[in-house]
């Protein structure tokens, strides 16, 4: 461990490389500890200055550093041999702090490792700020032939939460879909979701209920709704996803939208749940794949089309048949004192989504008596109908379709 501010002077020189598996801090960003030798190891560095080779791990490892300037005649070596940060994937530097990017760039393929069509990895997270660029690979570069796969990738500095750098290979021509829709509560237990996810317990899809076009969710706390694509894709964010009601026409100002880039999956984040209403999801096809082709949201198996899906949510409907009546008891009598896993247990009757069918069920079934789905159906709202602009490859031009990426990790 070393504490202090100046130069380290070492030698750049493999044979002679200094081991860090402590760590290096400089006193603050205008007091750093200048680095102008080789360094290797997981030891952590930070309000430092970067002048000569970094080359973290001693295979591929997860680093996390401070507060790190990457001068210009520094070399950044990086190792990918498979696509999970860390050991036995790639080399991943995590920068809670800032970051400034500068010098070399050095991306080494390892174990025989050849990249395929779609993938993306993560090799640099920046927590607060980023700047600068490392030298030749200004924002929307295309790397040719990329770790002798055959395929271009794309760097960008602007992925993650708009300061990450991530490194995106081509897809190919094939337009990006929609496999499936799932609602969830943010508050349900394992035991519940099991039951209710199409594959039981250790299977399934390990979130909720997934839809079929028209279902009635007869379970309290619906807060989420996942969309689960068949490959990575940009673009899914408030401008492009809308939920809408007839009990309450446009959900914008109560939800929130992300995108899980490790499980190509958008989520709609509801403030407060779902109790009574005929939802649709709109999903534009401004929605793109790392390639630029524009989401099948019609099922027409090409490019284009907006994504239409209707559900509904009404607790204690335990028939699904769009009212709460005294025909929606008989599953709960069937099922009543059963626990979640339990042969005999019904979800639909479990209205309080505890995992249990009890009398707690009850006051929502009460609540809900003799209501029925509202009348009339979502409004349809239109979406720009413009295509985004691709990359131009062989001129290195990234639009603002790349500008816009915020999952894709390089």
């Amino acid at each position: 461990n070393l504490t202090g501010f100046g130069t380290l002077d070492t030698p750049n020189d493999i044979a002679l490389l200094s081991l860090i598996n402590g760590s290096i801090n400089g006193i603050s960003a205008v007091q750093p500890i200048t680095l102008p030798g080789y360094f290797k190891g997981i030891g952590s560095l930070n309000n430092v200055q970067i002048t000569g080779t970094y080359s973290p791990g001693l295979s591929p490892a997860q680093v996390v550093n401070g507060n790190v300037a990457y001068g210009a005649s520094a070399n950044t070596i990086l190792e990918i041999g498979g696509t999970t940060p860390g050991s036995g994937g790639h080399d991943q530097l995590i920068h809670p702090g800032s970051a400034s990017f500068g010098g070399t760039l050095t991306l080494q393929a390892i174990s025989g490792f050849v990249p395929t069509a779609g993938q993306s990895f993560v090799v640099i997270s920046v927590g607060n700020t980023s700047t600068g660029a490392f030298s030749g690979l200004a924002e929307g570069t295309v790397l040719a032939n990329f770790l002798a796969s055959g395929l271009d990738a794309i760097i960008t500095y602007q992925g993650g939460d708009g300061n990450d750098v991530a490194l995106i290979i081509d897809a190919d021509s094939v337009a990006p879909a929609i496999q499936n829709v799932i609602a969830s509560g943010s508050a349900w237990g394992n035991a519940l979701v099991d039951t209710i996810d199409g594959g039981g317990i250790a299977s399934g899809n390990g979130i909720g209920y997934l839809l079929a076009p028209e279902q009635v969710i007869p379970n309290s706390g619906v807060d989420r709704i996942y969309i689960q694509f068949n490959e990575p894709v940009i673009g899914f964010n408030a401008a492009n996803v809308r939920l809408l009601g007839v009990s309450l026409a446009d959900y914008a100002n109560i939800n929130s939208v992300a995108y899980d880039d490790a499980n190509r999956r958008g989520v709609i984040s509801l403030l407060t749940p779902i109790v009574n209403d005929k939802l649709r999801i709109r999903i534009s096809d401004q929605v793109t794949d790392v390639a630029g082709n524009q989401l099948d949201g019609d099922g027409s198996s090409g490019a284009g089309g907006v994504f239409d899906f209707r559900f509904n949510v009404l607790v204690g409907d335990a028939s699904g048949d769009g009212n709460v009546n005294g025909g929606d008891l008989t599953a709960f009598a069937v099922s009543f004192n059963r626990n979640a896993g339990d042969g005999l247990f019904d979800p639909a009757a479990d209205w309080n989504s505890n995992g249990n069918i009890d009398g707690g069920d009850l006051p929502l079934f009460a609540a809900r008596f003799n209501q029925s789905l509202p009348s009339g159906e979502p409004s349809i709202p239109m979406f720009s109908t413009a295509p985004p602009t691709k990359l131009l490859k062989n001129s290195y031009l990234v639009d603002d379709f790349y500008s816009r990426l915020g999952t894709e990790k390089y």
